[in-house]
């Protein structure tokens, strides 16, 4: 039983899950970020989904209730539906969203989980507005280096720069092919999108 999730239909287990966020926070704070990452998990497979999304929504009401009180957001990701039985499409997204109902709540897109739905960028922009989507997971198919895959993402860019999207992005280029040289798969990424977009 892995030690943290918060759809866990164990109580102990999503206390504590609960109790870990909230020293995350903390740990946000002396290092001076307001932001925190989080993803739903999944529910056990026997159970039904529902049940799970339950058990995941009253956890984030928790802990976004914890969040307010310390000026942290959480930025929660959608997942592949081979990570998560719960949150991998904008509808699931927006149901969970709804139910929480916290300001301390926004999004973070994957790229990747958002292609593998197949969803696009505009139709997150258009669900939830600029104000809620606070993190890009930016990469290429199977998180792997940008332009080595088939998604558009100079499509991406353009979008983003038609929202006026002006928070966070990150690569998430994290495929195991990487795990021995991580820099190199980064600075192609980087390398690659400096070819249309300009350094400043």
């Amino acid at each position: 039983n892995y030690p943290y999730a918060i759809a866990d239909p164990d109580p102990c287990t999503r206390k504590r899950t609960i109790d870990y966020f909230s020293e995350c926070m903390d740990d946000a704070i002396v290092l001076g970020i307001d932001k925190l990452f989080i993803n739903t998990g999944t529910g056990l497979r026997d159970l039904p989904i529902q049940t799970s999304t339950d058990y995941c929504i009253d956890s984030l009401k928790k802990i976004c209730a914890i969040a307010q009180t310390k000026g942290i957001t959480m930025l929660l990701e959608q997942l592949q539906p081979y990570e998560s039985n719960i949150c991998h499409n904008i509808e699931q997204m927006k149901q969970i969203i709804q139910a929480v109902d916290s300001k301390a709540l926004k999004i973070c897109v994957d790229l990747t989980a958002m292609a593998v739905a197949d969803e696009t960028l505009d139709m997150y922009f258009e669900t939830f507005g600029k104000e809620m989507i606070q993190l890009i997971h930016f990469s290429d198919s199977h998180h792997e280096v940008c332009g080595t895959g088939d998604l558009p993402l100079k499509e991406y860019i353009e979008t983003l720069q038609k929202n006026d999207y002006d928070s966070y992005i990150d690569f998430e280029i994290n495929d195991s092919i990487y795990w021995f040289d991580p820099h190199s798969a980064h600075k192609q990424t980087v390398d690659y999108l400096r070819t249309f977009i300009p350094e400043k």
